[in-house]
């Protein structure tokens, strides 16, 4: 999987200010934590003591830290945090995610349409064999 974004995204203005407030390893953490919640098509929820756990060992970061960032993160608009569940994402990437299950949803349907109609012109398909019971008989000794 992959999501596209631009080759001017390190020059960013809001990547940039948290490369400047935060450090370059704040800027790696937001590009780790974009692309989980690619990969997971949905937000992340950086409350629960678990899951914030291990987002830290794979950053090689504390937790204090990591909150730090991902609190300078929203509030430089990079991401958006739902004050009921405390889950962050990004606009784009809520908007990529949307989109991905709405392309895949529509091959799913354009897929199922085909075997229909392909069923349907030929009724008298032949069923799949029955497994061992149906299979040609073997030369015994």
């Amino acid at each position: 999987m992959y999501f596209d974004h631009s080759t001017t995204a390190a020059t960013d203005p809001k990547v940039m200010q948290l490369r400047l407030e935060m450090g370059g390893a704040a800027v790696d953490a937001y590009w780790y934590l974009l692309e989980q919640m690619h990969r997971d098509e949905r937000g992340i929820c950086v409350c629960d003591a678990g899951a914030l756990r291990v987002h830290c060992h794979t950053l090689c970061t504390g937790e204090d830290e990591l909150k730090t960032w991902v609190s300078a993160m929203v509030s430089i608009g990079l991401f958006e945090q739902d004050s009921d569940s405390g889950e962050i994402i990004s606009p784009r990437a809520a908007q990529n995610i949307e989109t991905y299950k709405a392309k895949s949803e529509k091959a799913r349907s354009s897929a199922k349409a085909r075997w229909e109609n392909a069923d349907a012109k030929r009724p008298h398909k032949r069923a799949q064999s029955g497994g061992k019971q149906n299979a040609m008989p073997t030369k015994q000794n």
